[in-house]
């Protein structure tokens, strides 16, 4: 059973708050989000103390387990609209660059053409130099996505360090055939 649902989701001043059965909409200083959820997920939201109750249908363990995810979800929508989620982006190659135009990012990743990817309305991309993609979003599930869909442009090269990868997680290179023989 997960151990979150026995703790309410505590819902900070400037938040509001709207559930209808099982459709949850959060709306922030920083943005707004909604979700809709399984069916069977139980969610209950008491104004007067400012407190989302996640509870579980059974104790089957599809239950269990939706509830948890249920209470984590809520709980990153809610911390997303006061201080949204940002990811950092790495584009590393000899001659790769990236560049802002509008709502387009332009690559130049080694390809004869240059891709472009159109950020979605909700999700504010800011480009530091030519090789640094900054990604922020009130919804944690989105801009995770986002990155991923960047990323598949061109993903990291582990033999010669070139790509597009997160820039917190560096990259492990592997040795080439030739060092491997030795």
């Amino acid at each position: 059973m997960s151990k979150l649902i026995k703790k309410p989701i505590l819902v900070p001043k400037g938040v509001e708050i709207h559930i209808d059965g099982n459709l949850v909409k959060v709306k922030g200083p920083k943005g707004e989000i909604s979700k809709k959820f399984h069916p069977d997920a139980i969610i209950k939201y008491e104004k007067e103390k400012n407190e989302i109750w996640v509870f579980k249908k059974s104790d089957e363990k599809f239950h269990k387990a939706l509830s948890g995810t249920v209470y984590r979800i809520i709980h990153n929508m809610v911390k997303g609209v006061v201080s949204p989620y940002k990811v950092e982006l790495v584009v590393q190659g000899t001659g790769y660059r990236v560049r802002l135009e509008g709502r387009k990012l332009v690559f130049q990743v080694g390809y004869a053409h240059q891709p472009e990817f159109i950020v979605p309305d909700d999700i504010v991309a800011k480009v530091e130099g030519q090789n640094k993609i900054i990604l922020e979003g009130p919804d944690k599930e989105k801009v995770g996505l986002v990155a991923a869909q960047i990323i598949r442009i061109k993903p990291p090269d582990i033999y010669k360090a070139k790509g597009i990868w997160y820039a917190d997680k560096p990259l492990k290179l592997k040795a080439g055939k030739a060092v491997a023989k030795k």
